[in-house]
């Protein structure tokens, strides 16, 4: 770099996805204003950016960990400010709008610098990893189970193998999406766990509904797990996000090995099944309106909460027609809450948990309402006095989309292609970022906890 030129650096260069990194400007002009962007493509090739402006300090230095941003996609001192804040071009927004990795392959960012005048821009660039290095990563092709397990690196940083070199296990579901959710097993396996992907549906050969799943698949997983010579069958957790709370707390509750339950956003009943049922569910699995469980076992549905539809309908619609505004699933649940003896019957009796469960709310929800029903499985299980450790993390003004820390939070609208409409996650970016970023702490030193 020439003297009086600006320069970008990024340390370290290479990082993890959970990471922080530290960005400076160098050779800027004293108090001048430099714009310090970012952007990167995502696995479908579109395009997400984000920007802020700073002022320089008297040696022409910027520290985005130390300075404050004065304008742009997001404001004040926030390291990580210009990776939440990524937004999805406007001219890329197609079926799906969310930041969503399919690749097991790293992401790269770049960030520029450029002041006012000045023609040349600083350029640097980061490769941020999704996959640690050195993690074995095993598809599952049998007994029925797709998924993909993630076995770390030993490189002395796990959290306790055993003599034989067995390690904790984690088991991770993903929500009402469906598919192959596999990135947080993957962010698992960079902490030292071995974390096992396992798709229930919308992923061949898996039904394609969340609808009538039998809870005997998952115990399958389990005794599969067992048997890897990587696993240490008396350390296995599960974890789940929605939906997949829902089931990680029900799983929990009638299979006795699993050593401690991680919650994210979670239901505390059984909800109604969505989409059409395989075809061996049976007539039998009906309610008397035609509804069907989200879950069997041993044949049978579960006791469920039917969705309350009818008003719902037509509020949507005049949200939608009238009004152009997002769907607020939210409302559908807290209706079908009125439903007071079916609710009490659909109760997850997670009382019956021998383990110690970690719960993470959000206080701004749209998708469904998070935060009393975690509070609601939270007097549960005071009031039957459990054993275990209960820990409850509430996340004010935070949206439902909890995933991944350091990854765009500025998708609060969503789309469902075979609908045609929008729905909302609920929140603020800036509150759903920050409750990404402690609801994925508290997850790890969680799992530390329980498992070593």
């Amino acid at each position: 770099m020439k003297i009086g030129e600006m320069g970008v650096s990024i340390t370290p260069a290479t990082a993890f996805v959970d990471e922080e990194v530290r960005i400076r400007v160098t050779g800027a002009s004293p108090g001048g204003r430099v714009r310090v962007s970012a952007w990167t493509m995502d696995d479908s090739s579109r395009r997400w950016e984000s920007w802020a402006e700073f002022v320089a300090r008297a040696d022409g230095t910027i520290d985005l960990a130390e300075d404050a941003s004065v304008a742009g996609s997001y404001r004040g001192v926030d390291e990580m400010g210009l990776f939440w804040s990524l937004e999805l071009n406007p001219g890329d927004a197609g079926q799906h709008d969310q930041y969503l990795k399919k690749e097991l392959t790293p992401a790269e960012i770049t960030i520029e610098a450029s002041a006012a005048g000045v023609r040349r821009i600083a350029r640097a660039r980061l490769e941020r990893h999704f996959v640690a290095p050195g993690t074995a990563i095993r598809a599952v092709e049998e007994d029925g189970l797709p998924g993909l397990l993630f076995i770390p690196a030993r490189d002395g940083l796990t959290p306790g193998g055993d003599s034989a070199g067995r390690l904790p296990t984690v088991i991770t579901v993903g929500g009402s999406g469906g598919g192959l959710d596999w990135e947080i097993a993957a962010a698992l396996a960079a902490h030292g766990f071995a974390a096992f992907a396992l798709p229930y549906f919308g992923f061949e050969p898996l039904p394609a509904s969340l609808n009538s799943i039998p809870l005997e698949y998952f115990e399958r997983a389990i005794a599969w797990l067992g048997r890897q010579p990587e696993v240490d069958a008396g350390r296995l957790a599960i974890h789940g996000t929605s939906r997949g709370g829902e089931l990680a707390l029900l799983l929990a509750s009638r299979i006795p090995l699993l050593r401690a339950v991680a919650g994210i956003v979670p239901g505390n009943v059984v909800w109604q099944g969505t989409g059409k049922a395989p075809d061996d569910a049976g007539a039998a699995a009906r309610d008397r309106n035609g509804h069907r469980s989200s879950w069997t076992y041993r044949g049978e549905p579960l006791p469920f909460v039917p969705y309350r539809m009818s008003w719902f309908r037509v509020w949507t619609a005049a949200r939608l027609i009238a009004f152009r505004k997002p769907v607020r699933f939210v409302n559908l649940h807290r209706d079908s809450f009125k439903q007071k003896e079916i609710v009490e019957r659909a109760k997850i009796e997670v009382e019956k948990i021998q383990a110690p469960i970690l719960l993470v709310s959000a206080g701004a929800d749209l998708i469904w309402p998070s935060e009393p029903m975690a509070q609601a499985i939270e007097e549960r299980l005071a009031a039957r006095k459990f054993g275990y450790e209960v820990k409850h993390v509430r996340n004010p003004g935070a949206g439902h989309a909890l995933r991944l820390p350091h990854t765009p939070a500025t998708t609060l609208v969503s789309k469902i292609p075979t609908f045609g409409f929008r729905f909302a996650f609920g929140g603020t970016p800036e509150a759903t970022a920050r409750a990404r970023i402690l609801a994925w702490r508290e997850t790890v030193e969680f799992l530390r906890r329980h498992l070593s």
